[in-house]
């Protein structure tokens, strides 16, 4: 049965997850982790968003345990104890879910409900994912990374394709495995962000119209700073353009 105090925020990859995390953590009733389950080997120790935030494979090495679906029960009863909120939850993308076999099955047997946020525009999704690669820098707060990259249009259409394939795959799952979901669109967000907000604490089952801030995540570049971003920006577009999909650098 759905627990409305249980729930989990999912999406591909640059689709607003983490500012959407950190909205939500700011109600008074609600404990949103950032990513637990975020593989210890990318060492995420040394980004100081992780600094204070439990990790799934850090609890494996102290209690001397594999990756099971045993261990996924004990440490989600661990993060329960650490919320101290009546609703409590935290963010994963969809690598998370690649790399732990079995950990969906574990959160719908018990009860979780999913936050579902996609990206619509998938251009755009690509481009911020490779500007950010090129950085070195994918969630930073209050300032905002800078530096020019070059990004090899051959590889933006591959990006633009797997962006779509991951939104249908991330979508799939959810809706297969019968999870209780509320759908959000990141471009939708940024526009109605306080409606998108009352409409999720209501999903959640605590007060909608408790006071809450805005993210402090710093947000992905619009397309109209893309010219200033990209090094080869012409050619970008030029390659954009045989494609057909120059276009949806304008589209919301």
């Amino acid at each position: 049965m759905p627990n409305e105090g249980r729930f989990f925020i999912i999406g591909p990859g640059r689709s607003g997850t983490s500012m959407f995390q950190d909205e939500i953590n700011s109600h008074p009733e609600i404990r949103c982790f950032l990513e637990p389950f975020h593989r210890l080997e990318a060492d995420p120790r040394q980004n100081p968003i992780f600094a204070d935030e439990p990790l799934f494979d850090e609890f494996l090495g102290e209690q001397g345990l594999d990756q099971s679906t045993a261990s996924y029960g004990k440490f989600l009863g661990g993060l329960a104890e650490k919320a101290d909120k009546p609703v409590w939850g935290f963010k994963l993308i969809g690598t998370h879910v690649q790399e732990r076999p079995g950990l969906l099955d574990v959160l719908r047997e018990e009860g979780f409900n999913a936050l579902l946020v996609t990206r619509r525009n998938e251009v755009q999704a690509a481009m911020s994912l490779l500007i950010a690669a090129g950085r070195g820098v994918y969630n930073t707060r209050a300032q905002a990374p800078t530096g020019k990259v070059e990004i090899d249009y051959q590889e933006l259409l591959r990006t633009v394709l797997a962006a779509r394939k991951a939104k249908e795959a991330v979508a799939g799952i959810v809706s297969r495995l019968g999870f209780p979901v509320l759908e959000m669109v990141y471009e939708d967000r940024l526009e109605r962000g306080l409606l998108y907000n009352q409409k999720t604490f209501k999903f959640l089952g605590v007060d909608p119209l408790a006071p809450c801030r805005k993210s402090t995540f710093t947000r992905m570049a619009p397309a109209e700073d893309y010219p200033a971003i990209i090094a080869n920006y012409s050619q970008v577009m030029a390659a954009l353009k045989m494609a057909k999909l120059d276009h949806l650098l304008a589209a919301r």
